[in-house]
């Protein structure tokens, strides 16, 4: 069985066949790609050396001249095993200048030939500088520089002192590996524009956390002699490193600085199976674990904080045809971690020696950490004191869902933790008390597919840190930290036959951060948001890569009250394709990357912003007026008539398509917002959040008040009525809905009743207060689960993946199953127009299952009772539009139009422009944005909408995604798709508006 298990990451290690880089090659021991592709290397020495970087931001300098240090040059040849290359270093004794605003660390180096890539790091006093990854050389050479900001080891570096520089690089040369690493290091001293009062700075310092000085740093890595790299070793989960020390009793502050790296068997970690899964199918030599990972610091064995660390990918892995020459991010300047410290300085002052420990949760071999500890001291006292208040560890949160049979399967993992910490510190600078939060979550899901070959990981990582400072009642510096790491990676080997394989490799990398000066701020000082997309694809026959390619885009984009700084590129097999810079904080330009050029083109595009008047139109077999105006063919229909007001500048005329669709998201109001997060750390109960008035309208409102999106959808759930009619239910955290009183005989059925809309005023109330709210600004939305959909979790009590309960009761309880499908038609029907009388302006019917049931089926068990609803909904409310969605509803999009709703909600399977043509210019459209594009480039995102709406076109479309909002979708990725949909604007070639022809502008 476990000949036919090859995913790209654990295939790899199959054609790994030289042993000497089993410990050699410290991060790669999963890819073959780089030894296979050097197969055969180029010899045209006129080629240039290829110039490799990573995309960030530049390091903001003054403008004074700086003092310039080299400070060491060398060939890293075989270097593997052998001690650190070392040099003395000592602050340069003819600079001038003895205060500096900016220090500089600059790397510099070549290679040619063949080599692997190679973790290095670089110390100074066994305090770790910078932590970096090497990049592959081609046979015609390639030059890299690494500029990194290191002034906050400015004690360290402005010391009278002579001290030892070190750098570690395991490098390996034989007659195959040619590659020598040559390197130069300098040091750039920018003197300080301004003088700063030494109280004044310590006070500054306080409060702050990311930028500042400290007075001493403690290195906790190993010491010299070695012939290895400085940093501690982690083999396993039950490895843990510990080290003492002693702290000067004078410290009013600590930070923890962690450097982290992992590599070999964990260099994937994201991607590692469960342990479950790899027994049950008896896979031998394939790295698991599962994919989460979690850094533990301890101090004297009390956890103070965790670590959740970016997916770095280093220039060699998972297919490095994508990092050339654009490498990963993070991948030349390995981000490190802080921990605020000074709670516990209360315990640390004693003048005894203490235990900071290190250990990695679910580790395999190995991970390199190491740590410095930054103190800032009293100058004007030989002793402070303090006292921790307060300090809460809440247990690491872990669920995981296993869903497998044999090599294929789906697996869920989610965790949490929390860490709070409040202790004072009395100094000559006054009495502060520092309060240290840490609050971080998790979420993997993958996918294992085609008997083991195809492999998806999608994996979010919430990082928040905050630190208050209190010095007095009316002094209060703060600052908070808020990360967002997302992975996407998907991995594809197809066997060609005649010992040829293909490869296919789509990964996304996120690192997005908003850093607040002020923790309680509403708005960030500064925010990243850096996204970077590849897709590559390789043929390996006989082992040997015959042919292959890789392309990367990237969008960064850094933005402050003082700098800003953008670039969108991309690349493909060495050669930049595009490159756009900006460095103001004017409105970003227009990339041309070329995402979702491949897909079907639907018209032209053009641009143009404008502010406007919505209308939303339906088109209706009813001669009602009602709801906004969509005429797509010289035919006029009978149109049902209602404006949504995004703007008071314009009217939208009666009768002609829409200026632009609206556009609101399923699942809009959700998890994926930081505002929802917070307010549900208050109240975790999804029922009390979905039944509670107060708590319905605020969550309803989030989104709305975030993007201003064409509608306020109610914050509910498509089983919040089942208890108003005799069915109780809950919704557990790791199974999701659980029914209580299931519907297995006819004596259960009896115990249904009547809906009691009375039990229901929850949702009457908040609509009612929506509507209110929004005026005549937006539209306020309802929804409803289908008949079908609704029984699903009523016979199979919850969710299930077969539906086999409920399906065998078509033939062997049919009777029993038409009369609860009928029973709940009846209460949807009820509950609708409940929904309608409250304020809702449409409503939204999910048959979320019904995408389950074959076509022929779905025409005898859910189709009759949704066109019921239809009927009884119309003939009370005939001026509200119904809109129906169905998961998977490829093969039904014929058989829905025929149940008489105004529009055909489409998923991301269905492309708009079959969908549309399927269906028919009689009938709204709604979607179809697939809901991963939101983890893509913004200007992917872009191209994808701008397709999408063209592929619509100008009438009877409302743009929304293909499922609801994911988990993890960054917010502004949100507010992009709501930004783009805005500042498009149809315009018609053809006197009757008819859709050929259509063009949208932009």
């Amino acid at each position: 069985m476990a000949s036919t298990f090859s995913p790209l990451l654990f295939f790899l290690p199959l054609l790994f066949l030289d042993p000497l880089f089993c410990k050699a090659n410290l991060h790669h021991s999963k890819t073959f790609l780089r030894s296979s592709l050097i197969s055969q290397p180029l010899t045209n020495a006129t080629i240039l050396p290829t110039l490799f970087f990573e995309v960030t931001k530049p390091i903001n300098v003054p403008t004074t001249t700086p003092c310039t240090l080299s400070v060491l040059q060398h060939d890293f040849g075989f270097t593997y095993g052998k001690p650190p290359v070392l040099a003395n270093y000592s602050f340069p004794s003819d600079c001038p200048y003895q205060e500096f605003s900016k220090i500089v660390l600059e790397w510099n180096a070549t290679c040619k030939g063949r080599q692997f890539d190679r973790i290095f790091g670089v110390w100074l006093s066994g305090v770790e500088l910078l932590r970096s990854c090497t990049a592959e050389p081609r046979a015609t050479g390639i030059i890299w520089s690494v500029k990194k900001d290191i002034s906050r080891y400015s004690s360290l570096l402005l010391s009278n002192k002579t001290q030892t520089f070190a750098i570690y690089m395991g490098n390996l040369v034989d007659k195959t590996y040619t590659g020598v690493y040559h390197v130069n290091v300098t040091l750039y001293f920018y003197p300080a524009v301004e003088k700063m009062n030494l109280y004044e700075e310590k006070a500054r310092n306080l409060g702050s956390g990311f930028a500042s000085k400290a007075d001493l740093i403690i290195p906790f890595s190993r010491d010299l002699p070695l012939n290895d790299g400085l940093w501690y070793e982690i083999e396993n989960s039950t490895d843990v490193i510990v080290k003492e020390f002693e702290i000067p009793q004078n410290v009013y502050r600590a930070v923890l600085e962690v450097y982290v790296s992992f590599h070999e068997n964990d260099e994937f970690w994201y991607g590692n199976l469960p342990n479950e899964y790899i027994a049950a199918n008896n896979i031998t030599g394939f790295a698991g674990n599962g994919p989460f990972r979690e850094v533990v610091v301890s101090l004297d064995d009390e956890v103070v904080g965790a670590i959740w660390p970016f997916t770095v990918v280093y220039t060699g892995g998972i297919n490095p045809l994508l990092w050339r020459p654009i490498s990963g991010i993070g991948s030349f300047d390995l981000p490190t971690y802080d921990i605020e410290i000074s709670p516990f300085l209360g315990s640390l002052l004693d003048g005894k020696k203490h235990k900071l420990s290190f250990g990695v949760t679910n580790a395999l071999n190995v991970w390199y950490i190491d740590a410095n500890l930054h103190l800032w001291l009293d100058s004007n006292s030989a002793k402070t004191e303090g006292k921790l208040l307060q300090h809460k560890v809440a247990p690491l949160a872990v669920s995981s869902v296993l869903d497998f049979k044999g090599l294929n399967g789906t697996f869920v993992t989610n965790t949490s933790r929390f860490v709070s910490s409040t202790g004072w510190v009395k100094s000559t600078y006054g009495t502060v008390t520092t309060e240290s939060i840490q609050d971080l979550r998790y979420s993997n899901s993958m996918l294992m597919g085609r008997d083991g070959n195809l492999q998806i990981v999608n994996q979010t990582i919430h990082f928040e840190d905050s630190v208050y400072a209190k010095l007095s009642a009316s002094n209060v510096e703060s600052k908070k930290s808020l990360k967002r790491f997302h992975l996407y990676l998907y991995t594809d080997d197809v066997d060609q036959g005649n010992g040829t394989l293909s490869m296919v490799v789509n990964v996304t990398l996120g690192f997005n951060e908003k850093k607040f000066k002020d923790a309680d701020a509403s708005s960030p000082s500064s925010s990243l948001r850096n996204l970077q997309k590849g897709k590559g694809v390789i043929v390996i026959k006989d082992n040997l890569v015959v042919s292959g390619v890789g392309s990367t885009q990237q969008s960064y984009n850094y933005d402050s009250s003082k700098f800003c700084y953008s670039r969108n590129i991309s690349s493909s097999n060495y050669t930049i394709l595009h490159d756009e810079v900006r460095n103001t904080c004017n409105k970003r330009a227009k990339s041309h990357f070329g995402y979702g050029l491949s897909r079907s083109a639907c018209g032209s595009l053009g641009v143009q912003s404008s502010s406007l008047t919505v209308q939303l139109g339906f088109h209706s077999n009813e001669n009602n007026n009602f709801l906004g105006a969509f005429v797509s063919s010289p035919k006029r229909t009978k149109i049902k008539k209602f404006s949504i007001a995004c703007s008071s500048t314009t009217t939208a005329a009666r009768g002609e398509p829409v200026s632009r669709p609206p556009a609101w998201m399923m699942r809009q109001a959700g998890r994926y917002m930081s505002v929802y997060r917070k307010l549900a750390e208050k109240h975790p109960s999804f029922r009390e959040k979905s039944e509670t008035t107060d708590l319905i309208v605020e969550i309803s409102f989030q989104p709305w008040e975030a993007f201003r999106p064409d509608g306020v959808i109610i914050f509910s759930d498509i089983l919040t009525p089942l208890p108003a009619f005799g069915v109780l239910f809950d919704i557990e955290e790791v199974r999701g809905p659980v029914i209580q009183s299931l519907i297995c005989s006819e004596d259960c059925l009896k115990a249904l009743h009547p809906i009691d809309l009375e039990k229901l005023h929850f949702v009457g109330d908040s609509l009612k207060i929506l509507r209110q709210e929004v005026g005549d600004h937006t539209a306020v939305l309802g929804f409803v689960g289908a008949p079908w959909t609704i029984a699903t979790y009523i016979v199979e009590g919850g969710t299930t993946r077969t539906y086999t309960t409920v399906k065998s009761m078509c033939h062997t309880a049919p009777n029993l199953l038409r009369a609860l499908l009928s029973h709940l038609t009846k209460a949807i029907s009820e509950y609708i127009i409940y929904q309608v009388e409250s304020g809702a302006h449409c409503i939204q019917i999910f048959d979320s299952w019904g995408g389950q049931l074959p076509p022929d089926m779905w025409e005898q068990w859910s189709k009759p009772y949704i066109t019921e609803i239809v009927s009884m909904v119309q003939n009370k409310c005939p001026k509200i539009p119904l809109v129906l969605y169905i998961n998977g509803n490829g093969g039904l999009l014929e058989r829905m139009k025929g149940t008489g709703v105004d529009v055909i909600g489409l998923d991301w399977t269905v492309d708009m422009a079959d969908g549309r043509k399927r269906l028919g210019n009689d009938i709204c459209v709604q979607g179809i944005v697939d809901p991963t594009y939101l983890f893509s480039p913004l200007p992917a995102v872009t191209e994808e909408i701008q397709r999408v709406v063209k592929c619509a076109g100008p009438c009877g479309h409302f743009l929304n995604l293909g499922h609801g909002v994911l988990v993890g979708t960054p917010e502004e990725a949100v507010a992009h798709f709501f930004e783009v949909t805005k500042s498009l604007k149809h315009e018609s070639s053809s006197q009757n508006h008819a859709m050929e022809e259509s063009k949208l502008l932009v």
